[in-house]
């Protein structure tokens, strides 16, 4: 993926453009389209890191939930860490954001100790 094709993605997935557009939606979500490329903004946060600040509260994270999925499946995670060494999770709970959103971290195959702990569990 060039340049400025990521970060056209990158500006369409994290503006929300693709929520009123099915069209959109199905070409942004398209897997395969961020491997490799894994375009990041200027303080290196993936659009997974970005969509997830803003889906704080139970609405807003309804209202990205599918995209959040798409680029979930993309190897995109809430565990990946931006240039800082933040991993979205981590701000999510430094910004006190509701339960939903960090349960869906928790569920992500990608999250530390999947394999050796129950989902009970690692929540409480």
């Amino acid at each position: 993926m060039d340049n400025q094709h990521a970060a056209s993605w990158f500006e369409q997935v994290v503006k929300g453009l693709w929520r009123e557009d099915p069209l959109l939606f199905q070409s942004l979500s398209n897997p395969g389209i961020a491997v490799g490329a894994r375009p990041t903004d200027e303080n290196g946060k993936t659009a997974l890191h970005r969509l997830l600040l803003i889906s704080q509260t139970p609405d807003t994270f309804d209202e990205n939930l599918a995209m959040l999925d798409a680029l979930s499946s993309q190897s995109l995670s809430p565990w990946d860490r931006d240039a800082e060494g933040k991993c979205a999770y981590q701000e999510l709970i430094e910004q006190q954001a509701c339960h939903e959103v960090l349960l869906w971290c928790w569920t992500r195959s990608m999250e530390p100790g999947h394999a050796e702990v129950c989902l009970s569990t690692r929540i409480l």
